[in-house]
């Protein structure tokens, strides 16, 4: 019986005999830690100790491990010790079995994780919440957005952890589309990217079924504001919607909220469809300067239309755009006011 020093390295040993470990097997490897513990700088026994670890977990998974490779790297191991081998050989092997365990449960963990991940329906697509780093990872590769890398990934989740975002992952016929992330404070779209960081182009339809899965506001998203679906429209009815002919064949929807001290337009410029800009009152003595307009009349509006544009996407009308309206046309003036209280 070959007799070992370390005490710890002898633990190990016995915890091999007493799971079955074969008796000639066990014998070689003995020898092969003696000769190992007896070359210079090699006393402490801390790599002969995790290499016997390692050695009984491959015996006990073997057979029992669900993970195919797993199972061929244990039994690889286990009869590499069967045959008089040097320590170097026995912890290579242990080494390769190490990491195929550590691989293979990672990924059991991974989908275990997605299989309680929650789930929400959102009209023609689903909504999966992103619950681990591989998956975001993976998310990221997929999509080839910046959370494929390991750095933002880890950031992202970082805040996922410490309840400061939600991600979710909208699927479309059954594929990864769009990678949106919501601030849990003001339940508020603060992200929305497809592929290679664009913006998606929902429908109205599909951007309010989004929102409403996920309990949110996308007023201050491109994804959500560049198609007209504010969360004033939910909340609130407006006092009527106001059409007006423009000139360069324009026309504009105007909709006045008066409760809300909010007021959203859109402007059809042209075949592309609309682009859409909201508004809201601003307290205090008067809103941001508007470009373009004599100094006495800005001073004047500021005055009596104390807005505050609050969106506005593309060829949406900006805040000098809407007093330029509103000085040419009355009724435009009047129903601002409406809002002004």
């Amino acid at each position: 019986m070959h007799k070992i020093a370390h005490r710890k390295v002898q633990l190990e040993i016995h915890r091999l005999e007493a799971a079955g470990f074969p008796k000639p097997a066990l014998g070689k490897i003995k020898v092969a830690i003696e000769e190992f513990l007896a070359e210079p700088g090699k006393r402490s026994g801390k790599r002969a100790k995790k290499v016997l670890v390692r050695l009984w977990s491959a015996y006990w998974h073997r057979d029992r491990h669900t993970d195919d490779n797993v199972k061929r790297k244990a039994l690889k191991l286990v009869k590499t010790a069967s045959h008089s081998v040097s320590f170097d050989d026995l912890e290579v092997g242990a080494k390769a079995f190490a990491r195929a365990l550590k691989t293979a449960d990672r990924r059991i963990e991974e989908e275990a994780m997605l299989r309680e991940a929650e789930w929400r329906e959102a009209g023609n697509g689903q909504l999966q919440r992103v619950v681990s780093f591989r998956q975001l990872r993976s998310i990221g590769k997929e999509l080839r957005l910046c959370v494929g890398g390991k750095r933002w990934a880890r950031n992202y989740l970082r805040q996922v952890e410490d309840g400061d975002i939600e991600l979710w992952l909208l699927h479309m016929d059954g594929m990864r589309h769009t990678l949106i992330a919501v601030d849990v404070d003001d339940r508020s779209v603060s992200q929305c990217q497809t592929s290679d960081n664009e913006t998606p182009e929902f429908t109205p339809a599909l951007a309010r079924a989004i929102l409403s899965a996920l309990d949110a506001s996308g007023d201050h998203n491109e994804a959500f504001s560049q198609i007209g679906v504010f969360s004033v429209f939910g909340n609130a009815s407006p006092a009527e919607t106001e059409e007006h002919e423009l000139d360069g064949g324009r026309r504009l929807r105007l909709w006045t909220f008066p409760e809300e001290k909010e007021i959203v337009v859109a402007v059809r410029r042209g075949p592309a469809g609309e682009s859409w800009s909201r508004f809201q009152r601003q307290g205090g003595d008067g809103a941001s300067s508007p470009c373009g307009l004599a100094r006495r009349r800005r001073s004047r509006l500021q005055r009596r239309l104390p807005f505050w544009e609050e969106d506005h996407w593309g060829d949406g009308l900006g805040l000098g755009e809407l007093f330029e309206l509103a000085l040419s046309q009355p009724r435009i003036f009047q129903k601002l006011q409406t809002v002004v209280g």
